[in-house]
């Protein structure tokens, strides 16, 4: 993919899963199989972060570019600042030191020259003094072409507005999906549309479960696996979500995984990427064919959407700026 090309409407991969222990247990062989066929199917925009497996998650994506040789034909989204952890809470350190150290580390896990977009991953409002030390460095790179996009992987919308009142960025990620829909209560949509600012969704299948498949048992998860640490009460919300769309899922037949990734989809281009984690052969198949399918949402059913999402609860109170991003 050539640098203007970058923005181009698609479907991207989230590379937590693959790279780390939090979806479960993944050999190096295997991830980096799955990455070469999702490359083979026309999937060019990976995101990742120095966090992922402390590195882990850098590296097999980097192995598997070279190998290729395809550097220039694909889009690397990689972020800094997030330390590695387990659970809930989550340290940071967006010091110029730390930013410096950690992007050259990323370069070389990529083996790369260049990223098209490095994002600061999950600031807090607290993390602003570090950032304007910082910000400084990251724009000489931009100028210099080493970085392509500065972006910021928001915890929450109105994070990423905080930040954008603070400084110029190119991207925001953030959640957006069927029953998280702040990026449009908080009028994060309509600003990044405004001022031409692009977004990355990310969870759009809400970790999966609203493609319908999953259950609230935590016996189907690994102990490391971040849905297993999730409270009861959440996963049974998570797992019936879907079934709130059913009758949009028959009126216009299609599954509830299409039908998460179309509604996505209807927020084009301001949402320019949809980033999904895909663990499987299967998946990639089920996600690509559920992104691409020539069935297109309506205003009135998003509408409807819309509805649904404003008259249920679909997070217990507290949770929806928590966990893992």
């Amino acid at each position: 993919m050539r640098y203007n090309d970058l923005f181009k409407l698609m479907l991207g991969s989230g590379l937590w899963g693959l790279g780390s222990d939090s979806y479960g247990e993944f050999p190096k062989e295997y991830a980096k199989n799955v990455i070469k066929y999702q490359i083979e199917n026309g999937i060019s925009f990976f995101d990742t972060s120095d966090s992922y497996g402390d590195g882990r998650s850098e590296q097999i994506l980097g192995e598997v570019i070279s190998e290729l040789n395809i550097r220039k034909d694909v889009s690397i989204a990689s972020k800094v600042g997030l330390l590695p952890h387990k659970g809930f809470f989550m340290p940071s350190d967006f010091s110029l030191k730390h930013i410096q150290k950690k992007f050259t580390e990323s370069l070389d896990n990529l083996k790369t020259d260049y990223l098209d977009i490095y994002q600061l991953h999950s600031p807090n409002k607290k993390d602003l003094s570090q950032i304007s030390e910082s910000m400084p460095w990251l724009i000489k790179k931009k100028e210099e072409g080493i970085i392509k996009n500065i972006g910021i992987s928001a915890r929450s919308p109105s994070d990423a507005i905080f930040f954008l009142n603070n400084f110029s960025l190119d991207v925001i990620q953030c959640n957006f999906n069927l029953i998280d829909q702040r990026l449009i209560e908080t009028g994060l949509l309509d600003y990044c549309k405004k001022n031409s600012i692009k977004i990355i969704a990310r969870t759009p299948l809400a970790f999966g479960f609203l493609a319908g498949k999953l259950t609230s048992s935590k016996d189907q998860f690994t102990k490391n696996d971040h849905r297993y640490k999730w409270p009861q009460e959440q996963l049974d919300l998570w797992a019936s979500a879907h079934l709130e769309f059913k009758s949009i899922n028959l009126e216009l037949d299609l599954t509830p995984l299409a039908l998460a990734h179309q509604f996505i989809k209807f927020f084009q281009p301001t949402v320019y990427t949809t980033i999904c984690g895909m663990h499987s052969f299967t998946e990639v198949d089920e996600n690509l064919d559920s992104y691409y399918h020539k069935n297109k949402l309506l205003e009135k059913t998003i509408i409807k959407i819309q509805k649904i999402y404003n008259s249920k609860k679909f997070f217990i109170d507290g949770i929806k700026s928590k966990g893992p991003q």
